[in-house]
């Protein structure tokens, strides 16, 4: 998300929220072909680069139970990297088995 401002934040996180929560890899394949020919893959191309570039990365997510991976895509949530900084900051919520966030 790093890559649109904070006015396109909301309505690009709806498109993206339908690629992550689509029930197998071959939907959210599909979706996120939709999205890079919908408006924001136009506008902001750097995000659908960014999703193929780590694809493989992201099938493996699509054989937990949707409700598994919910839990899976909302832990980055527990846990905040500022950007410019290598170090997750604790937050006062984030339980000690919270695993760290994917590097940005």
């Amino acid at each position: 998300m790093s890559f649109c401002n904070w006015k396109q934040y909301q309505p690009v996180a709806r498109e993206l929220k339908q690629i992550y929560a689509a029930e197998t890899a071959e939907l959210a394949a599909k979706r996120l072909e939709d999205f890079a020919e919908g408006l924001w893959g136009k506008k902001l191309p750097a995000i659908v680069q960014s999703w193929r570039r780590v694809w493989e990365q992201v099938i493996p997510f699509f054989a937990y139970p949707k409700e598994i991976r919910k839990i899976i895509y909302t832990t980055s949530k527990r846990l905040w990297t500022p950007r410019g900084t290598r170090t997750p900051i604790r937050l006062p919520w984030a339980g000690d088995t919270a695993q760290r966030p994917l590097s940005r």
